[in-house]
């Protein structure tokens, strides 16, 4: 099962944007990459210390970025598939991975606001004591706001996305010519 479901897919169809992907394929697929990622964000509190393991704490940070940059293409390939055989263009993804960037660019602005903020405050930056921090708040709420905004288009464009993947597969579709052309 997980030999047909994920190592196939990594190894056979890593970059492959054609053809079709059943259900079973690509939720089994989403499956097996999802465990290591959890397993990665929840190791961050195992007891490394107390087993002796002091320097692997430090390096599961990067063993989690390197993974989620290893699995972008075989699931956005995956999803291009799955789409495929529903009938849908696979630039349908584009509904989630547009709001995801700006809602990652908005939580950076948000961070570099309230970070700045911080510093005027305390006068690290040379901010005047007598100046009102009106201007520094006014930029952390306005980036509060417009984060909070793209997140919820992210998930109502996650929840989109999830339903075209959940749904049936067509018997014929547009894109079974592009198995006859090969």
């Amino acid at each position: 099962f997980f030999k047909i479901y994920f190592l196939d897919v990594l190894t056979k169809h890593y970059v492959d944007f054609k053809g079709r992907a059943n259900r079973k394929e690509f939720w089994a697929f989403a499956l097996f990459a999802f465990i290591p990622i959890v397993l990665l964000v929840f190791s961050g509190y195992f007891p490394y210390e107390s087993l002796g393991l002091r320097g692997l704490r430090s390096i599961m940070p990067t063993v989690f970025f390197l993974l989620a940059i290893a699995l972008i293409l075989p699931t956005m390939s995956i999803a291009t598939r799955r789409l495929h055989d529903t009938d849908k263009r696979g630039w349908w993804q584009l509904i989630f991975i547009v709001p995801f960037i700006a809602f990652l660019f908005s939580s950076l602005m948000l961070a570099m606001s309230n970070v700045i903020r911080l510093l005027e405050e305390s006068h690290v930056i040379g901010g005047d004591p007598q100046a009102d921090p009106a201007a520094a708040w006014a930029a952390l709420y306005f980036w509060s706001t417009v984060t909070m905004i793209v997140l919820i288009i992210v998930l109502i464009a996650l929840c989109i996305l999830i339903v075209f993947l959940c749904m049936a597969s067509k018997e014929k579709t547009r894109f079974d010519n592009e198995l006859v052309k090969k």
